[in-house]
């Protein structure tokens, strides 16, 4: 059964009194890379500061894992215990197993956000290329050239006005369309 973490068992950097320690068994597992396991809070020296606050708040032992993606470390799991000699054999491996696979999991996440980002990106350049297409046949028409001349027209008329094309494009666009409009 899982229940709110104690106040105080933060490992991050101080932001106020209290708060942070910048040491701990979490930060201990990012940095090594490895499974940091305390049985018993009491009977072990590493993180003397933390240790004496978590212990305060009723936590006596604690395993972390580092989380990869792409081997890189992102963060930690932690599993903090009550009571000393918590972290048997099997809850070790099953957390490994946890770390293990929230690692791709996560990654996921990320890679579902990225290409949400670069459809969005994607569906402008084309709506943005839509409207350099047709600011090109207007160029085209008014002065009876061919695409690459016309490009050519549009791509001086952004350099002039210092804008992007695909502004340049839009305008000539609308200011057309306002007029037959």
């Amino acid at each position: 059964m899982s229940e709110p973490l104690p106040a105080g068992v933060d490992e991050g950097p101080a932001e106020g009194p209290g708060e942070g320690t910048g040491e701990g068994p979490c930060l201990a597992a990012i940095r090594s890379r490895d499974m940091v396991i305390a049985q018993d809070l009491d009977a072990d020296d590493r993180w003397t500061s933390w240790s004496q606050r978590v212990r305060g708040a009723g936590v006596h032992g604690v395993l972390s894992v580092p989380l990869d993606i792409d081997e890189r470390v992102i963060g930690g799991l932690t599993l903090y215990a009550a009571q000393p000699q918590t972290f048997t054999p099997d809850v070790q491996l099953t957390t490994l197993l946890v770390a293990e696979h929230a690692g791709p999991l996560l990654a996921a996440v990320l890679d579902r956000g990225r290409l949400a980002g670069l459809a969005a990106e994607l569906a402008d350049a084309l709506s943005s290329g839509e409207a350099v297409n047709r600011a090109i046949g207007i160029v085209m028409a008014q002065r009876g050239c061919g695409a690459e001349d016309a490009l050519d027209v549009l791509r001086q008329a952004s350099t002039r006005l210092r804008v992007p094309l695909t502004e340049v494009a839009d305008r000539l666009v609308t200011a057309i369309a306002s007029r037959s409009g």
